[in-house]
């Protein structure tokens, strides 16, 4: 994992700018704060209608989790008209990875009407608070924002059920499960692109976030993309797809 470092600014946190087109999920970024750190960090997202790239069912109830509407969300910029750029996969032989099975509970997303990411991303997942019959898995879109010294653009994996940051994550059981499944998704996606060779996976840091929605992010692996690598973020170097169970047991502690 690349050294942290004490100078790489956090996501910029929004209060507001944001308009919705629920029809086509297309949301205009109209006006950015900036952050403390005097940059504004301005993330672009593929809204086109993503393919599904893991899917796990589960048994397990539904878990209600409270959510702070108060909470700045972060300005997103939209492509509504690009192809997202996908791969399925079954983790059951995805190159060895150490999947154990358990799948976290699907956690339904309370807030769907609201003007934030989190409802895009509630959308895109086919979580049930949002009218989605998903029960489990992740889905990876691409992010048209480029990253520094990358020249294909990053891509973006959440998980279905609304899991807030990786603290939350981690209270939960598949908590590892999850993160294979996750690692794996951003690893094929990104290669199915053109890229060849080791990536950079990076999870912000639960006290660094705006969006709260836990997701992934994949770009090459001699980039930098908002921040990460740095003391924000974990972040780790993954050069197959057998990396991926190693990595999700350390993220997972």
């Amino acid at each position: 994992m690349p050294h942290a470092t004490n100078s790489s600014p956090s996501e910029s946190e929004i209060n507001n700018g944001l308009s919705f087109d629920i029809s086509n999920l297309s949301t205009v970024a109209a006006s950015s704060r900036t952050s403390h750190s005097g940059t504004s960090e301005v993330h672009s997202f593929n809204t086109s209608s993503p393919e599904e790239i893991h899917s796990s069912n589960t048994s397990s109830p539904a878990e209600i989790q409270s959510f702070n509407t108060s909470s700045p969300a972060e300005v997103h910029s939209f492509n509504a008209s690009s192809p997202a750029e996908v791969r399925s996969f079954d983790t059951s032989s995805s190159g060895g990875a150490a999947v154990d099975g358990q799948a976290i509970p699907m956690i339904p997303y309370l807030y769907p009407n609201d003007q934030r990411t989190e409802a895009i991303f509630c959308r895109k997942a086919g979580n049930p608070g949002c009218g989605g019959d998903a029960t489990g898995g992740v889905v990876t879109f691409g992010n048209i924002r480029q990253a520094q010294g990358c020249s294909i653009t990053p891509t973006v994996t959440i998980p279905r059920s609304f899991v807030r940051d990786i603290d939350r994550l981690r209270s939960l059981p598949g908590a590892a499960d999850t993160l294979v499944s996750m690692l794996i998704s951003g690893f094929e996606a990104y290669h199915a692109r053109g890229y060849a060779g080791e990536v950079l996976q990076c999870i912000h840091r639960a006290d660094h976030v705006s969006v709260r929605w836990l997701h992934l992010h994949t770009f090459c692996g001699s980039g930098r993309f908002e921040g990460m690598p740095g003391s924000i973020s974990q972040c780790a170097r993954m050069s197959s797809l057998d990396d991926a169970g190693r990595i999700a047991r350390e993220w997972a502690r």
